[in-house]
């Protein structure tokens, strides 16, 4: 037999008592695997109690191999046929006698502390019943397979992470939809409350069965980053193959009746329909797991499978029904929190539909045109000499290659001898000098034309990154060709008080203007999660430089202002992907060398108006222009009354002249909403049912809490009408800033 339960030296007295944990390993035909995956148990730092092996019928030698090889070290129970995943792992839960309980894939191996902090996370919340691991590709660099699993609205799931570059996104611990029964832990005291595996769904789907049936019991899943595993793929049934589709549609079907609280029961058809809606799409358009499916399995044997298992869940709508009944009797939530687990951790369907199935091997094709890693930061400077060193020299800590690694200055004809600094104390800096003061979109533009990198960052002078700052965000890039932009969580600097976040990403308003997610809140771990965005905060963004070199760079009209909010809508619109990367992050003295804090100027207000109706009149489809453009109009002239109340006349001026600079160059902004419209591919619809773009009421919300915020850290103003910073144009008709310091 095998150990009897303790931790391994150097671990000694980190548990009060050492609990005891039985291992369960499932075996069908996994000769090629199953001896890395037992070794990897007997060198667990936390001995298991017990290493249950569970044969299902395998004929391929490997029963013979582990008898001999493990003899004495771990218990085998064999099946004369294939129980399945659900019946073998029940044969091994019933024949163990620990009060923790793990399962691990034959084709999966555990790191050596796996199950001690598998069971450190259980123990840390006394309401969970599972603790699931952060689950790699074998054989892939850092590639991962699964970090725990969110639900769909039908009992579809979503593998957390799948295919992304491990970059640190996914380190925190946190609760989520279930655990894979890859690799496991569960607490055996939830087991013997809800029951084990449903042994009539064979295999797929029954660790989300068995799940819900816990949730629903008051025990919540818990992904435990420190717990990792390395897993093969698909050894049971295959990747691909119409067998598999039919038990996870039909397992999926079973979820729902059993599981389901009669609300979201009801509901689930609909969202099912809207699904398969999304496949078709996909299909049409050659790209998702149905295309990949379509490929090796013919159309006819995937709708028979899906006919199929719709008539099996029929045939068993009895014995469905009972089990029903018996879930709900044990019941201990109300509907309300049953429906946290969708709302915690989305899923939509056209995550269902277009995300892509991983082939071994071809990690490489991901990144299209070399993925050679190379980086291009663009600073942009007027008169911020005295901001220059700190954020230079935080960029001589970065953990990146410095082979890698190119910085340009590009300086807006500042008179405080920035140039002159940077050329003495940091050499290596690339410089480009403007000799006017030409906003933030052309010089950019210019400066990224010159760039060597693959990949162009856009950092504020007044900017300080963190070492890992810059390695996150390329490595978010890097896992997914259709990320053209990667958006950092940036801090002020020098708040009134507490971690206050400038920006952690950003979402379209349907008013034409863009809102900063948690701008001016606290931090208290909200924002810890990755996710998409509308766009990223120009103070720190990365983008593709082929994307912004093709697309155009910033929208030069734009000036100042607004012109990141563009650059990712752009994105969207042609099908491409942005990411909040919270593990990239940096602080910025907003305001220290534009608005120095004061309020909006004359000047910016102008833009601003200007921008937002701008955009609104090249991005926005029919349907949500015309609502844009009334709520838009609301906004203006609240901010109308506002500064007549307060005698801001030069503020007025700035609104009223913002809106006629539209009216006159109108005749070339339908040019450009008619060259915009032609590029799209996603439409603003699609858009909002992502969650990038607010709908009004969302919008009015939104506005609310900006109010709120500026209440809370602002100085009792909106506007500073002192400011005498004016815009007008050069020799060659460009725009430019005529005085004061902005960016």
């Amino acid at each position: 037999m095998c150990s009897t339960g303790h931790l391994k030296p150097g671990l000694s007295g980190y548990f009060m008592t050492v609990p005891k944990v039985s291992t369960i390993v499932l075996n069908w035909r996994s000769k090629d695997t199953i001896e890395d995956c037992l070794d990897s148990l007997l060198d667990q730092s936390h001995a298991p109690h017990e290493i249950l092996l569970i044969d299902n019928g395998s004929s391929d030698g490997s029963l013979e191999i582990l008898r001999r090889k493990y003899h004495g070290r771990i218990r085998i129970l064999e099946n004369a046929n294939n129980l399945g995943f659900a019946g073998g792992v029940n044969q091994g839960i019933r024949a163990s006698e620990s009060e923790y309980v793990a399962l691990l894939n034959a084709d999966a191996v555990a790191a050596p502390d796996w199950i001690a902090e598998l069971v450190k996370g259980l123990q840390a919340d006394e309401r969970a019943g599972m603790a699931t691991s952060k689950i790699y590709f074998a054989g892939e660099e850092k590639v991962l397979d699964n970090t725990g699993n969110n639900i769909y609205r039908d009992a579809c799931a979503k593998p957390r992470g799948r295919l992304e570059k491990d970059a640190g996104q996914y380190d925190a611990r946190q609760n989520v939809g279930y655990a894979s029964g890859c690799a496991v832990l569960y607490r055996r005291a939830m087991l013997d409350e809800v029951g084990l595996f449903d042994e009539r769904m064979f295999a797929y789907g029954e660790d989300m069965d068995l799940a819900l049936r816990g949730r629903l019991a008051g025990y919540g899943c818990v992904f435990v980053p420190t717990a990792v595993v390395y897993h093969g793929l698909s050894g049971s049934l295959g990747p691909l193959s119409a067998l598999k589709l039919y038990y996870v549609e039909r397992n999926r079907l079973w979820t729902v009746l059993k599981c389901f609280p009669w609300p979201y029961l009801c509901a689930a058809p609909f969202y099912t329909l809207w699904r398969y809606a999304h496949y078709l799409a996909a299909l049409w358009s050659r790209r998702g797991p149905a295309t990949q499916m379509a490929e090796k399995v013919s159309g006819a044997a995937m709708i028979l499978a899906v006919l199929k298992a719709y008539g099996s869940t029929l045939f068993s709508l009895g014995y469905l029904l009972r089990k029903r009944k018996e879930v709900f009797n044990g019941v201990k939530i109300p509907v309300e929190e049953f429906g946290r687990i969708f709302k915690d951790n989305p899923v939509t369907a056209r995550d269902l539909a277009f995300g892509e199935m991983f082939q071994p091997g071809q990690e490489e094709a991901w990144c299209s045109g070399g993925c050679d890693g190379t980086v291009s930061i663009i600073i942009l400077n007027f008169n911020g000499k005295m901001w220059l060193a700190g954020c230079l020299d935080s960029l001589r800590g970065l953990d990146f290659p410095k082979e890698k690694l190119e910085i340009i200055l590009g300086d807006n004809a500042s008179t405080d001898d920035s140039v002159k600094f940077v050329k003495e104390h940091y050499p290596k800096v690339k410089i480009v000098a403007f000799d006017r003061n030409y906003g933030f979109c052309k010089p950019n533009n210019i400066c990224a034309k010159t760039a060597a990198g693959e990949f162009l960052v856009f950092l504020n002078n007044d900017t300080f990154v963190t070492r890992d700052w810059l390695r996150n965000l390329v490595a978010a890039a890097q896992a997914d060709p259709q990320v053209v932009s990667c958006a950092s969580k940036i801090f002020f600097a020098d708040p009134p008080g507490g971690k206050v976040l400038n920006a952690a990403g950003g979402v379209f308003l349907c008013s034409g203007s863009g809102a900063y997610d948690g701008w001016m809140t606290e931090d208290r771990g909200q924002f810890d999660v990755p996710r998409e965005t509308g766009f990223g905060c120009a103070a720190g963004v990365l983008v593709r430089r082929d994307f912004f070199l093709e697309t155009g760079g910033f929208d030069e009209y734009f000036f100042y202002s607004s012109e990141e909010m563009d650059l990712g809508y752009r994105a969207w619109m042609l099908g491409k992907r942005v990411l909040y990367v919270p593990s990239a992050v940096m602080d910025h003295h907003m305001g220290k060398t534009g608005f120095r804090g004061k309020g909006v100027t004359p000047a910016i207000e102008f833009l601003i108006c200007r921008n937002h109706l701008y955009f609104l009149l090249k991005n926005f489809q029919l349907p949500p222009l015309i609502k844009g453009l009334f709520l838009y109009e609301i906004r203006v002239l609240l901010k109308i009354v506002y500064a007549a109340v307060r005698g801001q006349f030069r503020i007025l001026g700035a609104i009223l002249g913002g809106q006629l600079t539209i009216l006159k160059d109108l005749p070339w902004i339908l040019k450009a909403r008619k060259d915009t419209q032609r590029m799209r591919k996603v439409s603003d619809k699609a858009l909002t049912e992502r969650g990038l773009l607010l709908g009004i009421r969302a919008t009015v919300r939104r506005n609310q809490k900006l109010l709120k915020a500026l209440g809370k850290y602002g100085n009792g103003s909106l506007y500073d009408d002192r400011d005498k910073t004016r815009i007008g144009r050069d020799s060659q008709g460009d725009l430019v800033f005529l005085r004061d310091e902005i960016r």
